[in-house]
C-alpha cells in the first residue's frame, strides 16, 4: 500500500468500448480504444488472465489478456500465449465486454505513451482495479478522457447501466439514471447494454 500510493503514474489506463466511442466527422480524437492499439500493433498474443486465476473471485472469461510487439514476443517464445490475428484480438474484446469486463493498456512507459498490455479486468480480481475500489487507490488507472451522458428522453429508468458499471458512476433520480461525472472512466460499458440507447460516451 505504501508503494502504491508513492508511485506518482498510472499503470494501467481505461479504454472506451469501440462502440461506444460518439466519432465526429471532422475531428481526431486523442483517446486509444483497445483496437485501434492493436491496429497499430506488429504482433498479438492471448493468455489466461493471471488476476482472475490468482483470486477466483468470479466466473469470468479467462483468456482475455491480450499482450502486444515485444512482449507478446517474449510471451510466444515461452509458450506462455499463442499468438492470435487482429480479428480474434477483436472476438476477444467482444467476449469481454458481454461479460462487463473493462479493457485496460497497460503502459512500460506511462510518459511516452508505449503499451505492452491490453487486459479485460474484472473489480473482484484485478489487482489495479481492487485496489482502486478497495483502498482508494487512484492513480494507478487514468480515465479514457470520455465521460458518458444520458438522453433523458430516453432513458426508462431501467437501472441497467447501475450494474453494468464497476466505479459507482450512476444513480437513479426521478426514474432517470444519472451519471457521476467525477466517478465515471468513460469505459463504456453502460452504453453498450442500455435498452433504449439513451446513453453514449462523449468528451
Amino acid at each position: 500500500m505504501k508503494h502504491a500510493k508513492a508511485d506518482p503514474y498510472p499503470e494501467g489506463k481505461i479504454l472506451p468500448i469501440p462502440e461506444a466511442t460518439i466519432e465526429p466527422v471532422t475531428i481526431i480524437l486523442p483517446y486509444e480504444t483497445a483496437i485501434t492499439i492493436l491496429q497499430k500493433a506488429n504482433h498479438i498474443s492471448l493468455r489466461n488472465c493471471e488476476c482472475r486465476i490468482t483470486y477466483k473471485n468470479c466466473d469470468k472469461p479467462l483468456r482475455t489478456c491480450l499482450a502486444i510487439n515485444e512482449f507478446s514476443n517474449e510471451l510466444v517464445e515461452r509458450k506462455a500465449a499463442e499468438e492470435i490475428s487482429i480479428e480474434e484480438a477483436k472476438k476477444v474484446l467482444q467476449i469481454a465486454n458481454e461479460h462487463g469486463l473493462v479493457h485496460q493498456a497497460l503502459y512500460t512507459d506511462w510518459l511516452k505513451g508505449e503499451v505492452f498490455d491490453i487486459c479485460s479486468c474484472c473489480p473482484c480480481c484485478c489487482n489495479y482495479l481492487r485496489t482502486y475500489t478497495n483502498y482508494g487507490v487512484k492513480h494507478h488507472i487514468a480515465k479514457s478522457g470520455l465521460t458518458a451522458i444520458v438522453d433523458p428522453d430516453k432513458c426508462n429508468g431501467c437501472g441497467t447501466c447501475l450494474k453494468r458499471c464497476i466505479f459507482q458512476a450512476r444513480r437513479l433520480e426521478n426514474n432517470k439514471s444519472i451519471v457521476i461525472k467525477e466517478n465515471c472512466h468513460g469505459c463504456g460499458l453502460c452504453t453498450t447494454t442500455c435498452p433504449t440507447q439513451a446513453t453514449k460516451l462523449a468528451l
